[in-house]
């Protein structure tokens, strides 16, 4: 695949890349250097752990702390006729600081 040049990607749009995740521990590590990986100044990755029973959560927190624009919460309490996934990526959209959002 050719790559982009490098002129056409800049750009100053702040991009939010909202992961939702839920007892994901074992892709978790894979996951975040991938995303360490990208070169791109402009971008936060926002993970949010829905309510794991595995180590999801803290792998997260260990594995992102050297980098300032990814941000790693738990997640609320399901209410009442609310889809698990639905509310994750909800309460990521509004965590989110980007122009543009990419779940």
């Amino acid at each position: 695949m050719p790559k982009i040049d490098e002129g056409l990607a800049q750009h100053d749009d702040l991009i939010s890349i909202l992961i939702p995740l839920r007892n994901e521990e074992r892709n978790v590590p894979g996951l975040v250097q991938s995303l360490k990986e990208l070169h791109d100044q402009n971008i936060e990755v926002l993970f949010l752990d829905d309510h794991s029973s595995d180590q999801t959560y803290n792998l997260l927190t260990e594995l992102t702390k050297d980098r300032k624009n990814f941000h790693v919460r738990k997640g609320k309490p399901l209410p009442a006729n609310w889809v698990g996934k639905v509310h994750a990526c909800h309460q990521l959209s509004a965590l989110a600081k980007g122009d543009y959002l990419f779940l």
